[in-house]
């Protein structure tokens, strides 16, 4: 089946419509092969017969499309090329929220350095008291490293003995546990799983 498409007017032309209703097949103008065909064919048959062969005269019939308008052409490629900058401006807008520049304080300074290698001072808190959102060097979104707050080392590593009274017991990589009977204590610093130990577990009596 041919699939080509044509351009036609929604109103058939009055020329569409006498070449259409003229191409009905008749005993005295249709090719004589061409209405045997026609004649032995059913009702339902003839029916569709006549209704394409209508439907090819007009479709040959038909006038062609007015040119297009230059100007208007123009103007709509103008728009869409317009609309295509602005997705695009849009696009990269969006790549460049998704990227940041991390800003770290020195440690008892108020000298803040990003990590795009800029550096910037503050008299008063930080860059988000400050109402800092983007980085003044790269224009990245602005985000803070959150410090690093150490513990205080203790200086008494003493735990005391298991529930069951062993005494080789010890802590480290979070964990305080018993070397005997393998009970432990887990948690996320080696030191706060030393203090729950001591605080679950009763000092040896002297």
């Amino acid at each position: 089946m041919d699939r080509q498409w044509k351009l036609v007017p929604v109103e058939p032309t009055e020329t569409m419509v006498i070449n259409g209703f003229e191409s009905e097949p008749n005993e005295c103008f249709t090719d004589d092969e061409v209405w045997e065909q026609y004649q032995d064919m059913s009702g339902c048959q003839q029916a569709a017969f006549r209704a394409k062969l209508c439907w090819a005269a007009m479709l040959a019939s038909a006038p062609e499309p007015p040119p297009a308008d230059a100007g208007e052409v123009a103007r709509l490629t103008a728009e869409r090329e317009a609309l295509q900058l602005r997705l695009n401006e849009a696009d990269q807008l969006i790549d460049d929220f998704s990227k940041a520049c991390e800003w770290a304080q020195e440690e008892d300074s108020g000298i803040w350095n990003s990590s795009c290698g800029s550096t910037w001072s503050f008299n008063d808190d930080g860059p988000t008291e400050n109402g800092m959102n983007f980085c003044h060097c790269c224009g990245m979104r602005l985000i803070v490293r959150d410090a690093v707050v150490e513990s205080e080392p203790i200086d008494d590593w003493q735990m005391n003995p298991c529930k069951q009274g062993h005494r080789d017991v010890g802590a480290d990589g979070g964990v305080a546990h018993c070397y005997q009977c393998d009970e432990k204590i887990e948690a996320a610093t080696t030191q706060e799983a030393f203090e729950r130990w001591n605080a679950t577990h009763p000092a040896a009596q002297a």
